[in-house]
């Protein structure tokens, strides 16, 4: 927002002062606080799939706008501080990891120490590489990046949500059906007791 806003000031002199456009731009941090924090909160309520799905939706549709560039200037303003829910990504694919892989110490820690280091591995590169100082403020490449992964980052999520409730419904399943074992074996070792009582005293 601060490469635009200096584009802006460029343009129309006199549009923002410098404290403005060190300023400005920081309200972006503080979105992606609130919506880490109401994200995680509404996850306690609603399926993860349900928050995910939104967050993503909000963070594509400010993507595809920026992309398409010409917007109404308040409606920019609003597109660069909505980026700032992708905070709330990370805040709910890790807890969905580590409970997915509840069962597994090893398997988790692997998968998620491989999942971060991975994320900021990318992350060193990506801004200067997708988003270089000399194309901005209109970043075409930049958001058409940033598109291709929202939407490969949320076609995976929803098929890791489909693979683990089917793994859990198959879980339950077997849980059932161990437990109506258990009870049959019960039962039918109350019946042999029973029967052999019974014979002991017709003997007597």
């Amino acid at each position: 927002m601060a490469i635009w806003l200096k584009d802006l000031a460029a343009k129309y002199p006199g549009a923002y002062t410098i404290p403005q456009i060190n300023t400005i731009p920081t309200g972006a941090q503080g979105v992606s606080v609130f919506a880490a924090l109401l994200a995680t909160s509404l996850c306690m309520v609603y399926p993860l799939w349900s928050i995910f799905s939104i967050v993503q939706t909000i963070y594509i549709v400010a993507n595809i706008s920026l992309l398409i560039w010409n917007i109404p200037k308040g409606y920019h303003f609003a597109c660069y501080y909505l980026l700032g829910v992708s905070a709330a990504i990370t805040p709910i694919l890790m807890p969905f990891i580590n409970m997915a892989l509840r069962d597994d110490a090893e398997a988790r820690a692997v998968t998620v120490g491989a999942m971060l280091t991975a994320g900021w591995a990318v992350f060193s590169f990506y801004p200067i590489t997708v988003f270089p100082i000399v194309e901005g403020p209109k970043w075409t490449k930049g958001y058409s990046v940033n598109i291709c992964f929202i939407v490969g980052c949320w076609c995976t999520f929803l098929v890791m949500q489909y693979l683990y409730k089917k793994s859990e419904n198959r879980k339950q399943s077997l849980m059932i059906r161990e437990l109506a074992k258990d009870q049959e074996d019960l039962a039918g070792l109350d019946v042999k007791e029973a029967a052999e009582v019974e014979h002991t005293e017709v003997r007597k």
